[in-house]
């Protein structure tokens, strides 16, 4: 495999507590490895993609910004987009987050964080190498969006979409409109036409019980008068208002996040109001605000244009990053089809193997932790991946006296929390936690194997910390709550061993608690030095 390394001084910020140039020198096999002041510029973007093509390179590990910027930021995502037009698969990109993990929590120790630096490019790099292609759909957008909510917002959007000539679909739990205008009001005006429009449709008294696929192209079942109706869209817009109740019955439904208020959210740094995580799905945020009334349409009209905007494309290409099936050692036992929340999992009777629905998998990895012949993989996480990154950041701990700490972090909370915690270092100085606890990204809670933890502290690790989202806040429903049922047995394991099972902390963070988290790294080190030594 042909293996590039492309690493970023983010403007003196990196290489202020990282030798980065001595990093790059450490690379000598690698195809291309080059070092640049940013990556986020076309000057950049196209000076990578021309090594990319011209050494034909299979795999990209990105060692500086963190990954999420990659996902919110422009020019991160606009990096991304152009290394797939050049033949990168998907599956085969992955990022060493120099400037949160290392440079913004670690800048008075530049030796013993160039080192540690060094651990997440070899981690990274063997992301790479054990993660294999990943196929893709093509999505042919259809032109019918659903709107979820007869709010004001809701009515905005509805107008707009139809406007723009999209079939438009309303469902409403309240017998009509979800308003509070006057009956002779322009809302109500506005509200006829709506009606009266040929590619309107609506329903009332009714609920959306279901739904899978990709942007583009969505099943959504819709129940109303005791009848179910399975409708086509490409697109979901949600204008909920203040309705938690009715949010949080569409939670699991449509893998959303909300605060701790129970209103919607969208991830950590996205720009733009509205966003999910899914790009086929948008919200009108709530503002309980004076200028509501104002505010709310306007969110609505940018909901409508962010999302047309992704359905105005002649087609969509979506990665199929799903969990696999060994067939030549799956029993067709069917524990994956009692653990999976999202019904993708299926056992195909004359083969008497399980079976994956593509479009109802979001490859949270709960499967894998739950088959019992180990059948089951994460394309995103292998688990040949995890049991190397475990061995690399073994090897690295500083001789101050802190515990070495192995930190499972979920991508959708722990991870993002990290990040975080290098904001607050900024304004807070001593904002910082332990060099020797080593990040390991991972999907979810759920797909964290107790025999993860066991090779942790057979390499080695001191402490194990699984840093997961908060009770209700899973962006993958059930995966924090069936990791904790697995651990919750697995201390008797530890015990058995000799493993004081108080060495295993479970730490519940949201993406935006980094004085919190680092709080409790902290803690969780001052506890270990207490313990008597493994």
């Amino acid at each position: 495999m042909k293996k590039g390394l492309f690493l970023s001084r983010n403007f003196g910020r990196i290489s202020e507590s990282v030798d980065i140039d001595g990093l790059a020198a450490a690379y000598p096999d690698l195809a291309v490895t080059r070092v640049y002041d940013h990556l986020f510029g076309q000057t950049q973007q196209h000076d990578i993609i021309q090594h990319v093509e011209k050494e034909q390179l299979d795999g990209i590990v990105f060692a500086g910004p963190s990954p999420s910027q990659f996902d919110t930021d422009l020019e991160g995502e606009s990096l991304i987009k152009a290394l797939k037009r050049s033949g990168v698969n998907q599956n085969r990109i992955a990022f060493a987050n120099l400037d949160a993990q290392i440079a913004m929590v670690h800048s008075d120790q530049r030796k013993d964080a160039t080192s540690k630096a060094r651990l997440l490019i070899d981690t990274a790099l063997a992301k790479v190498e054990h993660c294999h292609d990943v196929a893709s759909v093509s999505v042919v957008p259809n032109r019918a969006v659903l709107v979820v909510g007869g709010t004001l917002g809701g009515i905005v959007a509805a107008r707009e979409l139809l406007g723009r000539g999209y079939k438009t679909i309303v469902v409403e739990t309240s017998a009509a409109w979800r308003t509070q205008f006057d009956a002779a009001g322009k809302i109500q005006e506005v509200i006829s036409q709506i009606e009266g429009h040929s590619h309107f449709e609506g329903f009332f008294d009714a609920q959306v019980t279901d739904m899978s696929g990709w942007c583009g192209e969505y099943t959504v079942q819709i129940t109303a008068d005791g009848q179910t109706k399975d409708i086509i869209v490409g697109g979901v817009l949600l204008c909920l208002g203040q309705d938690t109740d009715w949010i949080d019955e569409l939670r699991p439904i449509m893998h959303l996040d909300t605060d701790d208020d129970g209103f919607l959210v969208g991830p950590a740094g996205a720009g733009a109001k509205g966003k999910t995580k899914d790009p086929g799905i948008w919200f009108v945020p709530f503002e309980a605000s004076d200028d509501r009334k104002k505010i709310e349409p306007a969110d609505a009209r940018a909901a409508v244009a962010s999302l047309t905007e992704a359905l105005d494309r002649g087609s969509i290409e979506h990665p199929v990053l799903v969990s696999e099936v060994d067939e030549t050692i799956c029993g067709g036992c069917g524990t994956c089809v009692k653990t999976c929340a999202f019904s993708a999992s299926g056992v195909d009777i004359d083969k008497k193997i399980s079976v994956i629905d593509i479009k109802r998998c979001v490859g949270c990895g709960n499967c894998v932790t739950a088959c019992p012949t180990g059948a089951r993989n994460l394309v995103t996480f292998p688990t040949e991946y995890v049991n190397s990154a475990i061995d690399i950041l073994s090897r690295g701990a500083t001789e101050n006296g802190e515990p070495k700490v192995l930190a499972f972090l979920c991508k959708n909370s722990g991870y993002l929390a990290t990040d975080a915690v290098a904001d607050a270092a900024i304004s807070i100085p001593g904002q910082k936690y332990s060099i020797n606890i080593m990040p390991l990204r991972i999907e979810c809670g759920g797909n964290i194997d107790t025999l993860y933890i066991l090779r942790a502290f057979d390499r080695g690790f001191d402490g194990v910390a699984l840093v997961v989202c908060k009770d209700r806040h899973c962006h993958y429903v059930v995966g924090n709550t069936d990791m904790e049922r697995r651990l919750g047995l697995f201390r008797a394991v530890l015990r058995s061993r000799g493993i004081d099972d108080n060495r295993m902390r479970i730490i519940h963070s949201a993406a935006n608690e980094g004085e919190a988290l680092n709080e409790e790294f902290n803690i969780f080190s001052e506890e270990l030095k207490k313990m008597e030594r493994r």
